[in-house]
């Protein structure tokens, strides 16, 4: 059995190749205009325009969402209202959208509201819920938090996060293991990914973060060796 592939965060600006995952990816925005914050693209979202629409070579098959997270949304969020009609907008427009992740670069090991304000969404919206990081993940405090799918950088793993990682038995685990901007071979992914307690029914790989900010020719690069470790794994 092939591994899955998802993709992670951005893809370079037009290139269309967000379709070529197992789970089928509507990619984040590439960059912000000048002079906006990441809440921006909740407020686009809301009233009804998705500038991805025009690029997505059909958007009915997408499957999976990545948004900016909540917790790095925090000094800037001013309601909840915004955050929930940009999902039902997301969610009219792209009607096979069955996974949506928060894309948090850095979680503290503290966030009560975080948690309480993602409790909410679970319960309002009926989706696969995930959560993105590519900073050093605590294991620990990641597994309580209440989503679903749980992508993370492998390269980043120590020996004590992977031991908890053996034990968890209730989130899928995105793995990110192609890097972003190094270039690894294909046995040394291999030999990574055999560390690793990966299960085939229902975990991912990917690359370890998004890939906006590479040339096309790199980013053609990251994924054909993603796609080839899935097969070959």
């Amino acid at each position: 059995m092939a591994l899955q592939t998802v993709g992670i965060g951005s893809l370079p600006k037009n290139y269309q190749n967000s379709l070529g995952f197992s789970l089928k990816t509507r990619p984040q925005f590439t960059s912000l205009p000048q002079n906006q914050n990441m809440f921006w693209e909740f407020e686009l979202l809301a009233s009804g325009q998705d500038p991805l629409l025009k690029t997505d070579t059909d958007p009915i098959l997408i499957q999976k969402a990545q948004l900016p997270g909540l917790n790095t949304l925090a000094t800037t969020i001013r309601s909840n209202d915004p955050i929930y009609r940009a999902i039902e907008q997301l969610l009219r427009s792209h009607p096979n959208l069955e996974t949506i992740w928060f894309d948090e670069p850095i979680l503290h090991n503290s966030m009560e509201p975080y948690k309480k304000l993602f409790a909410k969404l679970t319960q309002r919206f009926s989706v696969t819920w995930g959560l993105h990081t590519c900073g050093k993940p605590n294991i620990s405090f990641l597994l309580k938090l209440p989503i679903e799918q749980l992508s993370i950088d492998t390269w980043l793993l120590s020996e004590q996060n992977i031991a908890l990682l053996r034990k968890n038995k209730e989130k899928n685990i995105i793995w990110g293991i192609i890097p972003t901007i190094q270039h690894l071979s294909d046995p040394q992914i291999i030999t990574k990914l055999l560390t690793l307690p990966i299960n085939k029914n229902h975990d991912f790989i990917s690359t370890t973060c998004g890939l906006g900010g590479l040339t096309p020719l790199i980013t053609r690069a990251r994924l054909q060796q993603l796609h080839k470790i899935a097969r070959i794994f």
